[in-house]
C-alpha cells in the first residue's frame, strides 16, 4: 500500500518490542477524496494512517502544539500585490507534509491493519504523524529552519509570509500547513527555488495558481486583472443543503427578518434544522472572497446556539440569495489600483435589538483590490452615535497599523497615514482634537489612543458622506439601489471560471 511505502521511505517509526510499561497510542484508518479545482468534484481517492490524538497527554506525549498559517488577509494581500507587480506566481504541495517533522516526545504506537509487522511488536515514531497534536508544529519548525537558510526572512506582522532578496531578485511564499504560494518577479530564479525545495521536501509541482486553499484564482495577466472565486464551494453548498434548484434572490436577509433570540419553546421546535451547519459554510465563504456576506452571515451567527424557526428561514433565504450570487468573485485590478491602503470604517448606532449594541463594519483596499474587511457587533453597549463610530474608527486603525506593517515587511514603504474614511463628524473630531466633557470621557482610552494613531500620522480620519461610505454595507441591511452598486465598489464581479 502506498501509505506504508511512504512510512519506509520517511523512515517514520522503528519497530521495538512492546513491554508492560509502554504507553501506547492507537491509530486508524482514514479514507478521504480529493477535489478537483477546475470542476470542483472528487477527482481521486486517499488512504492515511493517522493517530489518535485525542488520547495524548499534554506533558506526557506532546507539550507544544501551537503552529500558526499565513493569516487571510495576508493571502488576499500577497494576491493583490502578485497582480499588481506582475509576478511570476506557482503553487506547491508538500507531499506527506508531517512526516518531515522531528518528534521530539518518545510515542509508541499499534502497527497498522494490513502492515507485516510481527505480533508482540509496537511502533517507536521518529517522526511526526497525522493526528498527533503537536504534528504541525513539527513540519512547521523543519519547514521555517530550512527557508531561513534559504535567506527567507519571515515577516514580523504574519510569520507564514517570507521574502527573500538578492540583488533584484525578489520573492514571496505564502505557508498554509502544507500548501505554499511562491511569487518571484524571475521565473528562473522560481524555478530554482522549487527545484532545491522539492530536494528537501518531496514536494508536487502544481504550477501557475489556480485552486489553493479550496479558492479558484483566475488571472488575466493581459489586463492586469485577477479574481478569487469560490463558486465550486458554494454550488457544493447549495447541493449539501438541497437548494441547488432554488430561484435567486437579490437581497442577502429577508425585509420582514427581525433578529430577536428565539423563546424555549421555538428552540424546541427548530432544534432539529441543520441551522447551525448552513450558518457556519456560510461564514467561511464570508471570511474569504465574499464580503457581501459578512454581515448577514454575522447577524445568523449571533443564534448559532439558540435558534428559531424564523432564524432558520432567515438561513434559507441566504441561500437563496447565494444561488443567484455565486459567480461572484473578488476582483483586484492593477490598472485601477494605486500604491496606498485606503480604508472606511462605519457603525450601525443601536441596531442589535435584544442587546442594543452597535455594529462595527470596516473594509481596506490596496493594490487595486479589498483585502481586509470585518462585520461584527461591539462587545459594549455605546451611549451615542459618536461612540459607536469611534469604537468602530479604532478598529479599523488597529488593522490599518497591521497592513501598514505587513506591506513593510514586504519591503514595501507607504508614505504618510493610512486613510481612513468614516460618515461622523463627531468620531473625526474626537480623534483629532483634545477636549473632554461628560457625554465622552466613558470612552477616553479608545479616542485617546485613535487620537495618538492621528497625532504620529499612522491613521488619517476622513470624513466620506454616508451615500459614499461603502462600509455602510457591513452594518446593516440595505436596499437593492445601495447594495449593488456598493458590491462592485467592493470589487465583486462576475467572472467565469477558466
Amino acid at each position: 500500500m502506498e501509505e506504508l511505502r511512504k512510512m519506509d521511505k520517511y523512515d517514520v517509526w522503528e519497530v521495538v518490542t512492546r513491554t508492560k510499561d509502554m504507553r501506547i497510542l492507537r491509530a486508524k484508518w482514514v479514507f478521504t477524496r480529493k477535489i478537483d479545482g477546475s470542476t470542483g468534484l472528487p477527482s481521486t481517492f486517499k488512504a492515511r494512517w493517522v493517530a489518535k490524538g485525542f488520547h495524548q497527554i499534554e506533558g506526557v506525549d506532546f507539550n507544544e502544539i501551537f503552529s500558526s498559517v499565513a493569516h487571510k488577509d495576508s493571502i488576499r494581500v500577497f494576491l493583490a500585490l502578485v497582480n499588481y507587480l506582475d509576478l511570476e506566481c506557482d503553487q506547491v504541495d508538500i507531499v506527506a507534509a508531517f512526516l518531515n517533522g522531528e518528534l521530539k516526545e518518545v510515542i509508541f504506537m499499534e502497527p497498522p491493519e494490513g502492515s507485516d509487522i510481527p505480533a508482540g511488536s509496537v511502533l517507536r515514531l521518529k517522526k511526526s504523524l497525522y493526528g498527533l497534536k503537536q504534528s504541525p508544529r513539527c513540519f512547521n519548525v523543519a519547514l521555517d529552519e530550512y527557508l531561513k537558510s534559504e535567506g527567507f526572512a519571515p515577516s514580523q506582522a504574519d510569520p507564514c509570509l517570507y521574502t527573500f532578496n538578492d540583488g533584484n531578485d525578489f520573492m514571496m511564499l505564502a505557508v498554509h500547513v502544507d500548501d505554499q504560494l511562491i511569487a518571484s518577479n524571475n521565473r528562473s530564479t522560481l524555478d530554482a527555488f522549487k527545484k532545491r525545495l522539492n530536494q528537501r521536501f518531496e514536494c508536487k509541482d502544481q504550477g501557475p495558481v489556480s485552486y489553493f486553499l479550496g479558492i479558484n484564482v483566475v488571472r488575466d495577466r493581459e489586463t492586469r486583472k485577477l479574481s478569487i472565486s469560490q463558486e465550486h464551494y458554494l454550488e457544493g453548498l447549495l447541493r449539501k443543503f438541497d437548494m441547488d434548484k432554488s430561484h435567486g434572490s437579490r437581497i442577502a436577509l429577508p425585509t420582514t427578518f427581525k433578529p430577536v433570540p428565539a423563546t424555549d419553546a421555538e428552540f424546541e421546535e427548530a432544534r432539529h434544522l441543520d441551522y447551525p451547519q448552513i450558518v457556519g459554510s456560510v461564514m467561511y465563504a464570508a471570511t474569504i472572497s465574499r464580503p457581501d456576506l459578512a454581515y448577514p452571515a454575522g447577524v445568523l451567527a449571533r443564534f448559532i446556539g439558540k435558534w428559531s424557526l424564523s432564524h432558520y428561514k432567515a438561513a434559507k433565504h441566504l441561500l437563496r440569495y447565494i444561488r443567484g450570487t455565486t459567480d461572484l468573485c473578488l476582483t483586484f485590478d492593477a490598472e485601477a489600483g494605486k500604491r496606498i491602503i485606503l480604508g472606511y470604517a462605519d457603525a450601525d448606532w443601536g441596531g442589535c435589538l435584544d442587546t442594543r449594541r452597535s455594529t462595527t463594519g470596516y473594509l481596506f483596499k490596496t493594490f487595486g483590490g479589498l483585502v481586509a474587511w470585518k462585520s461584527r457587533r461591539q462587545p459594549t453597549v455605546a451611549l451615542s452615535t459618536a461612540e459607536a463610530e469611534i469604537m468602530a474608527s479604532v478598529d479599523a486603525a488597529k488593522q490599518a497599523v497591521w497592513l501598514k506593517r505587513l506591506l513593510s515587511d514586504l519591503n514595501i514603504s507607504l508614505d504618510g497615514p493610512v486613510e481612513i474614511f468614516n460618515d461622523n463628524m463627531g468620531a473625526i473630531q474626537l480623534s483629532q482634537h483634545p477636549g473632554s466633557h461628560d457625554r465622552t470621557k466613558h470612552i477616553d482610552m479608545r479616542h485617546l489612543w485613535l487620537r495618538e494613531r492621528v497625532a504620529d500620522e499612522t491613521v488619517k480620519m476622513q470624513y466620506i458622506p454616508t451615500n459614499d461610505n461603502v462600509a455602510d454595507t457591513l452594518t446593516k441591511s440595505l436596499p437593492i439601489v445601495k447594495s449593488e452598486p456598493f458590491a462592485v465598489a467592493l470589487g465583486l464581479r462576475r467572472v467565469p471560471l477558466l
